[in-house]
């Protein structure tokens, strides 16, 4: 059985992979070694290993032919199918909410766009985060809320804590998934959310065009 500490290390060592990866620190092809990476993070072998494995798994890595990998190179399609499926299968879970879990959403939603307008960014980022999960812990069924977290855990916590936007742009997509989901069943939802999510690929694509 593996130990806590390991599965704990090796989720901390994902996350700071992750990030240098989708900020542009490590370079499209720049090659990774096990060692090298538990020595620059002080970690031992085990986590690194069970990180190369899992960032591989999710595409940001590739495996080499020396048993090394290296920086996957990000491609339009890949982000943009990402967000698409993000998209979906939120408003898949939207539907199948009740009326007072939805209510709680769309309370949440008009909660962060105020945050934002009194100018709190970082408290603004982190409760639009926090909009996410909050879908699929309402929806109390573990495995979908495993799914979910998977999806989210790539590009859309990037994104949302970590890159620049433009304030009225976010804000007018956040009002127009609160109004959508207050419509419970209706088809406004999933065009919101499309809509929505585009808007967040298209500024991870800019991003990484710039880099």
């Amino acid at each position: 059985m593996k130990s806590i500490q390991n599965i704990q290390t090796k989720d901390l060592v994902v996350h700071i992979l992750r990030e240098q990866i989708l900020s542009g620190d490590l370079k499209p092809g720049e090659e990774l070694a096990q060692e090298d990476v538990a020595e620059k993070l002080g970690v031992s072998r085990m986590p690194v290993r069970e990180a190369l494995q899992a960032l591989t798994q999710e595409g940001f890595l590739t495996r080499m032919r020396n048993r090394h990998v290296c920086v996957s190179r990000m491609k339009r399609i890949q982000v943009l199918e990402s967000f698409r499926i993000m998209a979906v299968v939120e408003a898949e879970m939207l539907g199948m909410l009740d009326e007072r879990a939805v209510q709680v959403l769309s309370a949440h939603i008009d909660e962060t766009v105020k945050i934002l307008e009194e100018g709190s960014e970082d408290k603004g980022r982190q409760m639009e985060l926090e909009y996410h999960w909050l879908i699929g812990e309402l929806l109390d069924n573990p495995y979908l809320q495993q799914m979910l977290k998977k999806l989210q855990e790539g590009y859309l916590s990037y994104v949302l804590l970590k890159l620049p936007f433009i304030h009225s742009d976010r804000v007018a997509h956040l009002r127009r998934l609160g109004d959508a989901a207050k419509e419970i069943g209706g088809p406004g939802i999933k065009d919101a959310l499309l809509g929505y999510f585009e808007h967040l690929a298209d500024s991870l694509l800019d991003r990484t065009a710039a880099l």
